[in-house]
């Protein structure tokens, strides 16, 4: 019975280590929290209009608040229009 109770604890001891090995770091990664890129827009301008349909081509800022560089092949941006323009 002492071998069995012996390898028990090693068996523990070693679930153990490698659970903090594998929760440590995911735990640093949430010490550098990443900031989202902001996107401005610049300019708009009407390319085609028509009764039906509009289209727009719109010149975006995109700014990266990170130290680290942006690695993205494709981004989404939300453009909300109120129509008619609220009075001043």
């Amino acid at each position: 019975m002492a071998i069995v109770a012996r390898s028990s604890r090693i068996t523990q001891r070693f679930r153990c280590w490698v659970a903090l090995l594998v929760a440590l770091p995911l735990s640093a990664c949430g010490a550098f929290p990443a900031h989202q890129p902001e996107v401005q827009l610049l300019n708009i301008q009407p390319e085609t209009v028509g009764l039906v349909a509009q289209t727009f081509m719109l010149s975006l800022k995109v700014s990266n608040p990170n130290d680290s560089a942006l690695h993205a092949k494709a981004g989404e941006a939300r453009l909300y229009v109120r129509w008619p323009r609220p009075p001043l």
